[in-house]
């Protein structure tokens, strides 16, 4: 099976299933017709910052790539990445406004 755009989202269908610590792994999943190595990029971030400047930087630039950073075009086919499903982004905007002082 080829990592083709089809085969990529079959596999990270299956996000609905997402467990409450949003870790995930899905090398070789269940999905019939998913590429078997799929997995997501995360960012390990303390909820807690030192200053309300630094968690307000933090939340800035996770919100950057989860939103403008999944442009297809411009950041992610040049290096063989895909977007995240809608469901993810909504996952990982409500672990993003966790970030605080």
């Amino acid at each position: 099976m080829q990592p083709t755009s089809a085969s990529i989202a079959a596999a990270a269908a299956l996000t609905g299933k997402t467990p409450a610590s949003d870790a995930l792994s899905m090398i070789n999943g269940p999905a019939a017709n998913g590429y078997p190595i799929v997995n997501y990029e995360y960012a390990i971030v303390n909820t807690t910052q030192s200053s309300a400047i630094r968690a307000e930087d933090i939340r800035a630039f996770l919100h950057w790539i989860v939103h403008t950073g999944q442009d297809p075009a411009a950041y992610l086919r040049p290096v063989g990445f895909h977007p995240l499903p809608s469901s993810v982004i909504r996952r990982s905007d409500n672990q993003i406004a966790k970030i605080g002082r």
